[in-house]
């Protein structure tokens, strides 16, 4: 179960880091930074102007990101693994819709803030990686079946 326990501190570490660079893009703007790699990263209007809430949005943006963890943390304390890897996957999902009007969907790679969606492909793919699952298996694959009896053990150490 260690490749699926690192998978999820692995995670937490990204949608941390994650909040951070949303809320370090957010004070960069309100302090006049106009740095290109910052730039590219937001989206502006016909004029080529910021958007009034884009710092608001940015600072959504890093509060969601921030509240991942200790809700996952909580849901694999009490030991519900398929909720706790749903909430990851949404998670991701759920920051690149509250963030398509404040970030450029198709940043280059040097953006400051990456869009969600391509911040988080490694995640997704650790993910399928780590919990594998084909067409037309069941859900309840050996190894979240395996998974969930190791969280309802003494070694889940999110307890």
């Amino acid at each position: 179960m260690k490749q699926q326990v690192d998978f999820f501190k692995m995670t937490f570490d990204a949608f941390d880091k994650y909040a951070s660079v949303l809320a370090s893009a957010a004070r960069a703007i309100a302090t006049g930074d106009q740095s290109e790699d910052l730039m590219v990263s937001l989206m502006r209007d016909e004029n080529d102007v910021l958007p009034s809430y884009i710092i608001d949005k940015l600072n959504d943006g890093a509060g969601f990101a921030a509240m991942i963890r200790p809700r996952v943390t909580q849901m694999l304390a009490k030991a519900m693994g398929d909720e706790a890897k749903r909430s990851v996957r949404s998670g991701a999902k759920s920051l690149d819709r509250q963030l398509e009007t404040t970030l450029d969907l198709q940043a280059p790679p040097h953006a400051r803030v990456p869009p969600p969606h391509i911040y988080f492909k490694p995640m997704q793919e650790q993910l399928r990686i780590v919990f594998p699952r084909s067409i037309g298996d069941p859900a309840d694959t050996p190894t979240v079946l395996a998974f969930q009896k190791f969280l309802e053990g003494p070694g889940n150490p999110w307890r």
